[in-house]
């Protein structure tokens, strides 16, 4: 009789667990249908059918992460960009002014580029004068040693003329 007793409360158990369950779903359809009617599906099967399936659905997730990150690159680029804007205003060079216009800049650049000719051509004389003098100084010093061989030769010739004497005979 033990046994009927408990079978019979389990019985009672899940019997109200049923109606629990029964009513839980109730509710849910409910919630589910009044959602369904605030939303643009005509019903349920229109509802189903737009439901995607799970490759899809990771598809449209990849998608979006990626166009996350390259949102957040051309964020961090534009940030990256203003502030060297910011550093490259903060730094202009002396006498540059806001209001510059582009046919100034581009004069200011036209004399800068005859200046660099100009230096450019300076400085080729200039090494050319610098190899010049070098040549000159190598003539030089090979004239020097030369003269002083010269120099040398006399003097042995002339303690030979004194060792030996002169035509003369001095």
């Amino acid at each position: 009789m033990n046994n009927v007793s408990h079978y019979h409360s389990q019985q009672q158990t899940l019997q109200q667990q049923d109606v629990l369950a029964a009513q839980s779903l109730q509710k849910t359809q409910a919630q589910f249908d009044t959602a369904l009617q605030a939303s643009v599906f005509d019903d349920q099967q229109a509802f189903l059918a737009a439901l995607m399936d799970e490759q899809t659905l990771t598809q449209l997730e990849q998608l979006k992460q990626n166009l996350e990150n390259q949102r957040r690159q051309a964020q961090t680029l534009v940030t990256q960009t203003a502030e060297t804007l910011a550093q490259h205003q903060q730094h202009r060079p002396d006498g540059l002014a806001l209001t510059v216009t582009v046919e100034q800049i581009q004069q200011e650049l036209a004399q800068t580029h005859q200046k660099l000719r100009e230096n450019t051509t300076s400085q080729g004389e200039i090494r050319q004068q610098l190899k010049q003098d070098a040549d000159n100084r190598q003539q030089q010093q090979t004239l020097m040693q030369q003269i002083a061989q010269m120099t040398q030769q006399v003097e042995d010739w002339g303690y030979l003329n004194s060792l030996i004497g002169s035509k003369r005979g001095r």
